[in-house]
């Protein structure tokens, strides 16, 4: 067992919660439109505009016109979008990043096969619970901490985690349901399939997870996703400084890290916070390079995603020394009833770290540069 320290994640200013993809768009479609009363449902129009803000489900965007002035957005539909700013939150594979890597002289090819796949699928709870072996995945000190916003449920991050030489697989509660979310680490690179969220995977879980089969039998259809390196954009921001990446379009993580939305909503929160500050068209630029200044220059991005490819070389390590030393650490923590990856020498890199992960806070990093540098020019004007 371990568990994050209450008082330290306090003195942080953190909390370590999960959600349902679904409910997450959901709770974020509501909070850009709340001032309409709108509300998402499960089946949405096409296109929904609601004041200022104009929702389009289902679109496609197939070319960005990065240099023009103003930036062009061309959609399947032949639709053309002309706008003062655009933000490309369309993830490693999105048309923004794509174009962005085009004009470093990147392209697809650059992103590069790790060797290792990531599987993902959902056990609904109501098998499991016809299965009284599976009973372990649910038993957490605090499996009944939950927090509910609308037809939304938060709950406080419980996790299993299976560890073997190649193969890392973890569970995760989720969504009202409580339904049980399986990701497997699998270094396969002898079959390995390139899909998306969509795509189905060509095996199934039982076929990857090999000892955890009874679980894994009752998981619905899988996804799978090379792990890569990807690569790293000189700058987020197109030369005309009008176009930018946020999100996995800029710092893309591994399928299923524990970061990915946490430091995707940290740059959307930075985003709307600068932007709060000035109403003139003319500093979008300044405001888009402060942006990417804070939050690629500065090494928050890298060490989520160092943070990750450590997990990732923890849960596979391979069978060997480094291994044995490992379990033997972790079973004598268990005996002597500490978290099973307390370490004594580590302590103070520990604390350091978790600080640095939970502490930050997007909206004061804004406001800093504001303070700092941004007001000034306002003054100037004036």
């Amino acid at each position: 067992l371990n568990e994050w320290d209450s008082e330290l994640l306090a003195e942080a200013l953190g909390d370590y919660m999960t959600i349902a993809h679904k409910d997450l768009l959901r709770i974020m479609y509501n909070k850009a439109t709340e001032a309409t009363g709108s509300e998402l449902n499960d089946t949405p129009s096409s296109e929904r505009h609601v004041g200022r803000v104009t929702v389009l489900f289902g679109a496609e965007v197939t070319d960005v016109d990065c240099d023009s002035e103003p930036p062009v957005v061309t959609m399947r539909s032949g639709d053309i979008y002309r706008a003062d700013a655009v933000i490309g939150a369309d993830g490693p594979n999105g048309i923004v990043r794509r174009t962005l890597m085009q004009c470093e002289g990147a392209g697809p090819s650059s992103d590069v096969f790790t060797g290792v796949s990531t599987y993902s699928a959902v056990v609904p709870r109501a098998l499991i619970a016809q299965d009284r072996d599976l009973d372990s995945f649910y038993e957490y000190p605090q499996a009944s901490s939950k927090r509910q916003r609308g037809d939304s449920v938060f709950i406080q991050f419980q996790s299993t985690i299976s560890m073997g030489p190649g193969r890392g697989l973890m569970t995760e509660m989720a969504g009202q349901s409580n339904d049980l979310f399986i990701f497997v680490l699998a270094a396969d690179p002898e079959d390995s399939q390139d899909g998306t969220w969509r795509d189905p995977a060509n095996n199934t879980m039982a076929d990857i997870v090999g000892p955890i089969k009874k679980l894994a039998a009752l998981a619905g259809p899988a996804a799978a996703m090379q792990n890569k390196k990807y690569y790293k954009l000189s700058s987020w921001v197109a030369e005309s400084g009008r176009v930018a990446v946020i999100g996995e379009a800029a710092h893309p993580l591994r399928p299923c890290a524990q970061h990915t939305y946490s430091a995707a909503l940290e740059d959307g929160v930075f985003i709307g916070k600068i932007f709060s500050h000035s109403h003139d068209p003319s500093r979008i630029p300044e405001l888009l390079y402060a942006f990417e200044e804070h939050r690629q220059v500065k090494p928050r991005c890298e060490f989520i995603n160092n943070i990750e490819q450590t997990y990732c070389n923890l849960v596979m390590m391979p069978d060997g020394e480094a291994q044995e030393g490992r379990d033997a650490m972790m079973r004598a923590n268990h005996a002597a009833g500490r978290n099973v990856f307390h370490s004594e020498g580590d302590m103070q890199e520990m604390l350091e770290e978790t600080h640095q992960l939970f502490g930050y806070d997007a909206a004061d990093d804004a406001d800093e540069w504001w303070v700092s540098w941004g007001r000034y020019r306002n003054m100037e004007q004036n």
